[in-house]
């Protein structure tokens, strides 16, 4: 959007809300950006996740051992037939998925509403199919190897911290919407 067209757009705003009783129909456009320090968090939190994730497929791609300073059993769940998906390493799939949380979480400064919008319902998909993927094999780690990954579960609790950040995007957003429609809404087109 460019400079003149922002203020275009924010001095109609201006005009419709001086008018009693009228609003503009409420749009995609009128979600807010989530704000900095939840973009900030989610990229940190991601970028952690994609080290995890890049050092579990690392070892696995190499045969090289996990070190876990005697805190599990790691070799036992790396060596498994649950550590890959269609013969792929599960965390190729668990590092693109923290990659594309983190290149939409940085991107959200740089878009227009509409697709900071669309930005943020990405990363809320993303995490919430992390978390269920990462509790599918937390539950496999516990009840059908009896071995513990400390790497796994920090992985698990990376993705765990996403959806919590990504769902209070999505409601601080929500929030806002709901302090817009507030009002009467009359159609202006």
């Amino acid at each position: 959007m460019t400079k003149r067209s922002a203020t275009a757009k924010r001095g109609r705003a201006q005009r419709l809300r001086a008018t009693p009783g009228v609003m503009t129909s409420i749009s995609v456009s009128t979600w807010q950006a989530p704000s900095r320090w939840l973009s900030r968090e989610t990229a940190v939190v991601a970028l952690l996740g994609l080290l995890v994730a890049a050092y579990l497929a690392y070892t696995k791609l190499a045969n090289n051992q996990l070190y876990c300073a005697s805190l599990g059993d790691c070799e036992t769940v790396n060596a498994s037939a649950y550590s890959q998906l269609l013969g792929v390493p599960v965390s190729l799939f668990g590092g693109a998925s923290y990659l594309a949380v983190l290149g939409l979480s940085l991107s959200r400064a740089f878009l227009d509403d509409d697709w900071a919008f669309l930005a943020t319902l990405g990363v809320l998909v993303l995490t919430i199919a992390g978390t269920i993927f990462s509790v599918f094999l937390t539950y496999l780690e516990f009840f059908v190897l009896s071995a513990i990954c400390p790497w796994c579960l920090t992985s698990a609790g990376l993705t765990l911290i996403l959806l919590v950040l990504s769902v209070a995007s999505v409601r601080r957003q929500l929030q806002a919407l709901g302090n817009q429609s507030g009002r009467k809404t009359t159609r202006v087109t």
